[in-house]
């Protein structure tokens, strides 16, 4: 075990030690813990430095033995030691070129700061206690492996031993692409159909900007669908009306014909007849649809985009807007009902 700490202070020790120095006719293998050498120089960083990963017998000056197991990162030590009697602690330092510094902390408190030269032959140097007075010299030899280790590392192979099969691995997954379409979620919004004689119009934002890309226009039992700023949905020029789309039509700058885009406000979905507060019947294409898709172009920052809604008809009673989606990227198409 190492000595406990001197009762003078580190100052006091350092000029003894530098005496004793003169008087032994030289200080070559005086190592100083602030200076890494007698000469009192701070180490070359830039040195590469030795390499001392492994396991070493540290023994102190008064003959006492400890092991330790380091563990080298580039100049950075960290590691493991347990003494003779029993005392085991952490290890944490640095290295730079042949200059070593440690400190080692033990489990029961004592702290040891030890400052070393490393050769070819091993590290010798000298070591404090925690208050910085100077304890005593140190060595430390690494430990060689044991030919049993030794024969494992350099063994052949065995020929009469049949390696097993490689366990086949499953092909990796394919990279996800991200999606570039934005889906909103099942919403089931009532957008409404009116009885009232004066228009009631319901503002559509499709992404969400503030600004209003549609309205659902709605009097007397009527729905319409009107596009805001030169937007535009899908129309039969033949029907003059706006039809429900099928899911999977292709919503972009080609359309089948007869349909095209369309600007016009208030393109008629439905119109509806009551009696009494009863459903007589109702006209339009958008008559009991269910799950008819809007296609729809609207501009985004000066460019168009192109998207779908999803709705259905329930008689004059209400109409429901489902979802919808639209492709971010500008001029590009989508299916309706896509939302990935």
């Amino acid at each position: 075990m190492r000595p406990d700490p001197y009762p003078l202070g580190m100052s006091k020790w350092r000029l003894l030690l530098i005496f004793l120095c003169i008087l032994s006719f030289g200080c070559e293998d005086v190592v100083y813990r602030d200076g890494y050498g007698p000469d009192g120089q701070l180490p070359d960083t830039s040195s590469p430095p030795r390499d001392i990963n492994g396991t070493w017998t540290d023994i102190a000056g008064d003959g006492s033995a400890t092991t330790i197991v380091l563990v080298q990162s580039d100049n950075e030590i960290t590691g493991t030691l347990s003494d003779e009697e029993g005392r085991t602690g952490t290890i944490t330092g640095t290295i730079y070129g042949d200059r070593l510094e440690v400190t080692y902390t033990y489990s029961d408190g004592h702290v040891i700061y030890n400052a070393a030269i490393v050769d070819d032959n091993g590290m010798s140097g000298t070591f404090w206690s925690a208050d910085g007075s100077r304890n005593g010299t140190w060595s430390a030899t690494r430990v060689a492996a044991t030919e049993e280790e030794e024969a494992s590392e350099n063994a052949l192979p065995d020929p009469s031993i049949i390696p097993a099969a490689p366990v086949p691995q499953p092909e990796p997954d394919p990279p996800q692409t991200p999606s570039t379409i934005v889906y909103s979620g099942l919403k089931d919004i009532i957008v409404g159909i009116s009885p009232l004689s004066d228009w009631f119009s319901r503002p559509f934002d499709v992404n969400g900007d503030a600004i209003t890309d549609f309205d659902f226009d709605s009097r007397h039992l009527t729905l319409a669908f009107s596009p805001k700023n030169a937007n535009a949905s899908i129309t039969d020029p033949v029907m003059g009306m706006m039809p429900p789309l099928g899911e999977g039509t292709l919503i972009g700058d080609t359309l089948i014909v007869p349909a095209e885009w369309s600007s016009s406000s208030q393109q008629i979905m439905v119109s509806c007849m009551e009696l009494l507060g009863n459903d007589i019947g109702c006209a339009g294409p958008w008559t009991g649809a269910t799950n008819g898709y809007i296609g729809m172009a609207f501009d985004i920052d000066g460019s168009t985009h192109y998207g779908w809604a999803r709705m259905t008809i329930r008689g004059a009673a209400r109409a429901d807007l489902h979802d919808w989606a639209y492709e971010t990227r500008p001029g590009i198409g989508i299916a309706a009902g896509a939302t990935e």
